[in-house]
């Protein structure tokens, strides 16, 4: 699991989630802001036989540093990722960066560029990992194009917490693969660098 399960957070509702298809964008935050609140499926992720799913759940209790463009109604929420046995976990920059970290140069050169493509330039996961030939590699033991697809969605999640341009919203949270991508920085360090990566 490239996250954890805590006890005290409020998992999705998963027998009432709404599909929601939202295209990455550089408004993504404020049109998930106009949806009401309740649980939504954003993204399928078939690999081999497997079917991962990620999941939002909105509102959560995190009160945002300030306010988003076109955004009257702001709110927290949470992003979870649904494994093909049910399993529900809620995936986190750090987890993600410790897997990102013990990957092969080559295969982490290339899940780096996919990574900024999402975040960064908007990309659609799914490109994203098709253009940089991340779609048959695991992070973590975690298909690539599954956590390409939940940090779509920790960007926009990100966006609405922190918002540009007071805040630096998604390019905080990248931030942190630069620096272990850099080989400078190790996971942990970033838990004294950046606050979005303490546990």
């Amino acid at each position: 699991m490239l996250g954890k399960r805590p006890k005290n957070a409020a998992s999705p509702d998963l027998n009432n989630c709404a599909s929601l298809n939202l295209p990455n964008s550089p408004d993504i935050a404020q049109k998930f802001c106009m949806c009401p609140e309740g649980s939504y499926l954003v993204e399928s992720i078939s690999f081999g036989q497997d079917l991962f799913k990620v999941v939002l759940r909105k509102p959560d209790s995190k009160i945002p540093k300030s306010q988003l463009v076109d955004c009257p109604n702001q709110k927290d929420f949470t992003v979870w990722v649904v494994e093909p046995n049910g399993d529900l976990w809620m995936p986190t920059h750090l987890s993600t960066l410790e897997a990102f970290a013990q990957m092969s140069q080559i295969e982490r050169d290339k899940v780096y560029m996919a990574i900024q493509a999402v975040v960064i330039d908007y990309a659609e996961p799914i490109t994203a990992a098709h253009e940089h030939e991340c779609d048959k590699l695991l992070i973590g033991g975690y298909p690539a194009l599954l956590v390409l697809s939940y940090l779509k969605w920790l960007a926009a999640l990100e966006d609405t917490l922190y918002p540009p341009p007071k805040y630096l919203g998604r390019r905080m949270a990248f931030a942190g693969y630069v620096l272990v991508h850099s080989g400078v920085y190790n996971p942990q360090d970033l838990q004294r660098v950046l606050k979005v990566f303490s546990r």
